[in-house]
């Protein structure tokens, strides 16, 4: 049900609950609610997944409860192909960082992707490539202790 089914849904709850006004309808009403919320924040998160704006989607997405599982899923699974354009996107920043020789801001990248995924291998490969890079580095000279 789209968000303007949830809110025709709602109006004529409302209208029964003027005349009936029982807990089983307040109940509806609160599901239905909570329903139409749900729709608007996995909505308004695919709209900003659709426009790459990948953190701003997965603020909102984490903002649909698991009323609805099917909802609740959906949600979870455009989480999930957030995080992993966030690392790919992350990746090719490092790789070009690193080709750059810009390690500590390649390391700030890697931070960011260790926070989404802790066990990411690519991350961990990364930081033993700059490790090597600055030891060389301090050997040459270029870096002090």
């Amino acid at each position: 049900m789209n968000e303007k089914n949830y809110t025709k849904a709602l109006d004529l709850l409302y209208d029964l609950k003027s005349e009936y006004n029982s807990p089983e309808l307040e109940e509806k009403i609160k599901i239905t609610s909570k329903l139409k919320e749900d729709t608007n924040h996995l909505s308004n998160g695919i709209l900003l997944f659709e426009e790459a704006n990948y953190n701003e989607a997965i603020s909102k997405l984490n903002q649909v409860s698991n009323t609805n599982i099917d909802l609740y899923n959906e949600a979870q699974a455009i989480i999930d192909n957030c995080i992993s354009n966030i690392i790919n996107q992350n990746i090719e920043t490092i790789q070009m960082l690193i080709h750059n020789k810009d390690f500590v801001e390649a390391h700030r990248y890697i931070n960011e992707i260790t926070e989404l995924d802790s066990e990411n291998e690519t991350a961990k490969e990364f930081v033993e490539i700059i490790n090597i890079e600055l030891a060389k580095m301090k050997v040459d000279g270029y870096l002090s202790n």
